[in-house]
């Protein structure tokens, strides 16, 4: 019997969505933050394709990116007192933190709303 292969196609789709969103979320510029972050990503991504609710890991991953790109704009702002304080590396660390909180965070709520049959926006 052929299954539905939607749900994994959907995951495949999401995959280099959430690799380009693990460089745009932590600003790094040596990339080994970003590569600390991608598998957490991943692990959503699969965890989500498990738990057939991957199109509410779209609204995460939505969030993911306002969040990058929110971030790379202050991060840019603030980067050389960054450097003169030596908090450089301390806030990278947060704020590659904060992604993973992001991507899980809006994920769980909008899984939670669909379970309960709220729609995610009610008007």
């Amino acid at each position: 019997m052929a299954g539905d292969h939607r749900p994994k196609v959907l995951a495949l789709g999401y995959v280099p969505l959430v690799a380009f969103a693990a460089f745009i979320a932590v600003p790094d510029a040596t990339m080994v933050l970003n590569l600390l972050v991608l598998p957490a990503y991943l692990a959503v991504v699969a965890y989500a394709l498990r738990d057939g609710t991957l199109p509410e890991l779209g609204w995460g991953i939505a969030a993911l990116y306002a969040y990058g790109i929110i971030v790379s704009f202050g991060f840019s702002a603030v980067q050389e007192p960054l450097l003169d304080a030596e908090l450089y590396g301390d806030v990278l660390l947060a704020i590659a933190v904060l992604s993973i909180a992001v991507l899980v965070g809006t994920y769980l709520t909008a899984r939670r709303r669909e379970d309960v049959g709220e729609p995610l926006f009610a008007r």
